[in-house]
């Protein structure tokens, strides 16, 4: 017996919503997070603690799902770094 949830159901069609909703909403704070300026310091404890999450991450699933955790871990740290890169680069003078 397949214990799988046909994708019409009431229940099946909710639950994607509210996955889709919730990573709209994570994508949406780390773009968020990606712009905000951070001294020296927190910037150092932000990729130390992105890269142990990657690093726990990389060790303890397998599936695609943690594949795609680290794409998104890593865009969001070089989208960080190309966002103060060209603003510490550029000068916009009037």
């Amino acid at each position: 017996m397949d214990s799988a949830m046909p994708l019409d159901t009431p229940q099946s069609i909710w639950g994607r919503i509210s996955r889709a909703l919730l990573a709209i909403f994570f994508l949406g704070v780390l773009g968020i997070f990606a712009v905000v300026p951070l001294d020296w310091k927190s910037q150092a404890i932000v990729g130390g603690l992105l890269f142990l999450g990657a690093w726990i991450l990389n060790r303890s699933a397998r599936a695609n799902r943690a594949t795609l955790a680290l794409i998104v871990l890593s865009t969001f740290a070089t989208t960080r770094y190309a966002y103060w890169r060209i603003w510490q680069t550029v000068t916009l003078r009037p």
